[in-house]
C-alpha cells in the first residue's frame, strides 16, 4: 500500500520506495542551492565581537571622561591656589 501523503511518507518510510525522504515545498530550495546561512558559531563569534567592541567603547568613553574631569579639578584647584597666593 503505497500513499501519495507527503507527511505519511516522512513518518512511515515503509510506505515510500526512498525513506526518510523529504518532501520540499513549493519554493522552498534543494540542498544544492541553499543560501549561505551563517553557523550558530559565527553568530556567536560576531555577538561577542559586538559584545567586546561595546565594551572597550565604553572603557575609552570613562577614561577620556575620567581625564577630562582630572584636569578639570587640576584647573580650579590651580585657580583657587594661585587666587589665594596673589591676595
Amino acid at each position: 500500500m503505497e500513499s501519495d501523503d507527503p507527511e505519511l511518507t516522512i513518518l512511515n518510510p515503509q510506505l515510500h520506495d526512498k525513506p526518510f525522504t523529504k518532501v520540499r515545498e513549493e519554493g522552498e530550495l534543494s540542498s544544492d542551492e541553499e543560501e549561505d546561512v551563517p553557523s550558530f558559531q559565527t553568530l556567536i563569534n560576531i555577538s561577542l565581537f559586538s559584545y567586546y567592541t561595546f565594551q572597550i567603547f565604553i572603557l575609552l568613553f570613562h577614561s577620556f571622561y575620567g581625564l577630562i574631569s582630572c584636569l578639570y579639578q587640576i584647573s580650579i584647584y590651580s585657580f583657587i591656589h594661585l587666587d589665594r597666593c596673589s591676595i
